[in-house]
């Protein structure tokens, strides 16, 4: 099966009635036969939750009305309990289970990564009358935090998770367990864990992580502690690279420092500076040797240089626009519903047209496809796609694929190629 058919498949599946019908009953939102449908129910919030953030039971009513269904505002209000919390999360499970595609391309300067996955986190805002459900971070009001793994050559989403706003990165593991032979698991110094690398390199994968400053560096050979600022004040090289074993566990891996420009330089003094005015706690020191440099550690073979891991780390960047569009365009800059069960199906409801957009889009391997536009596409477009679901089931995958191809394309810009054509990104031909 291809990998347009797999995804027809699976977004058929998930959208077909008699499957949502017995997932509510399950879950409990449905108990007994009635009017209320939970086909209808999922498609009406996608619609709301992606038309406008601010929603009302009122517009839901008058959906179900349009589609000759007649349910009262306080019968909807009902409904938005924890039943039908579990019953969205169970859709999006669903979605994003058994979809694991090989991306339809590599990078010719890395041929033997399969994948390249990029892990990051990031906060959505509640509001504030829910700190008691949601606890605060710092003091700054509800939220949650979404951790997100994507696969940044197809653009295909690998994990969704809503946690707590206050459980650190460091110790979050859920992201490893999909880790597969070939991969490449790339996070900020907020991931850097020695025992994630670990158990990412014992599961066939590779990691590139920048160096955490406190974590102790040793001599391979005679275990000795090395002095990373001593090596780095006397180089007279704009890169260098050293065999270490990191922590306390001397986990053999390799380091590498790359000097920065003036200008780089100058702008990470500003961002220093601009981290410890938002956080009192960070007491950052502006003239410590290491801010002059860019240091990672990885298990990539020798044959990847400090310029190519420079490049690769720069894929990261796909994440933070992730964030970005979801928030500006699905809604998730800030949650303003009271009800903590309603708040909680919108953001999930979000999660939910991110999948099924993603899924569209990583089956188009021949193009680059901005995020950006295809999500606006999406908006525009999703009244008719769900009326191509109920009607030509198969078609209607394929008819947004279409206007993706179209009209989401990234601008050409031959004085900015894109990281992928720089790491030299090709068609998989097998």
């Amino acid at each position: 099966m291809d990998m347009v058919q797999q995804v027809i498949t699976k977004v058929n599946e998930v959208f077909e009635k008699n499957y949502l019908d017995t997932l509510a009953r399950e879950t409990g939102l449905i108990k007994r036969k009635r009017k209320f449908d939970a086909k209808l129910f999922l498609e009406k919030l996608i619609l709301l939750r992606l038309e406008s953030s601010h929603s009302s039971l009122e517009d839901l009513v008058y959906e179900f009305y349009k589609c000759d269904t007649d349910i009262s505002k306080q019968a909807l209000h009902k409904k938005f309990n924890p039943a039908a919390l579990e019953f969205i999360q169970k859709v999006l499970e669903k979605l994003l289970e058994d979809t694991k595609n090989d991306p339809g391309k590599y990078l010719s300067k890395v041929p033997f990564v399969k994948r390249i996955q990029v892990i990051d986190s990031s906060q959505i805002r509640l509001n504030p009358l829910l700190k008691e459900h949601f606890p605060p971070m710092r003091n700054q009001g509800a939220a949650v935090k979404l951790q997100s793994m994507m696969d940044v050559l197809s653009n295909q989403l690998w994990l969704l998770d809503v946690c707590a706003s206050n459980e650190p990165d460091q110790g979050y593991k859920k992201h490893i367990a999909s880790t597969q032979v070939g991969d490449l698991l790339i996070g900020d110094l907020g991931y850097f864990c020695v025992d994630s690398f670990k158990e990412t390199q014992a599961k066939g994968g590779f990691f590139l992580s920048r160096y955490f400053k406190r974590t102790h560096l040793y001599d391979l050979n005679t275990e000795k502690q090395i002095d990373l600022r001593a090596i780095l004040r006397q180089a007279q090289a704009e890169s260098i690279e050293l065999q270490i074993a990191l922590g306390a566990s001397r986990f053999p891996c390799r380091l590498v420092a790359i000097k920065l420009t003036e200008e780089a330089y100058q702008k990470r003094l500003r961002n220093l500076a601009e981290k410890d005015r938002k956080d009192p706690r960070s007491k950052t020191n502006p003239s410590d040797l290491l801010n002059e440099w860019t240091l990672f550690v990885t298990n990539l073979p020798l044959s990847v240089e400090a310029n190519i891991l420079l490049k690769l780390y720069s894929l990261r960047w796909q994440i933070e626009l992730l964030f970005k569009m979801i928030k500006t365009f699905l809604n998730l800059k800030k949650v303003d519903d009271v009800n903590p069960n309603r708040a909680s199906i919108s953001i999930y409801i979000s999660l939910i047209a991110m999948t099924l957009l993603s899924y569209v889009v990583m089956t188009i391997i021949d193009k680059e496809i901005s995020l950006y536009k295809a999500s606006k596409i999406l908006i525009k477009n999703i009244r008719k796609f769900f009326n191509l679901i109920n009607g030509k089931k198969k078609y209607a995958v394929i008819w947004l694929r279409e206007q993706i191809s179209l009209f989401a394309l990234k601008e050409s810009r031959p004085n900015r190629p894109s990281t992928k054509l720089l790491l030299e990104a090709s068609l998989c031909l097998s």
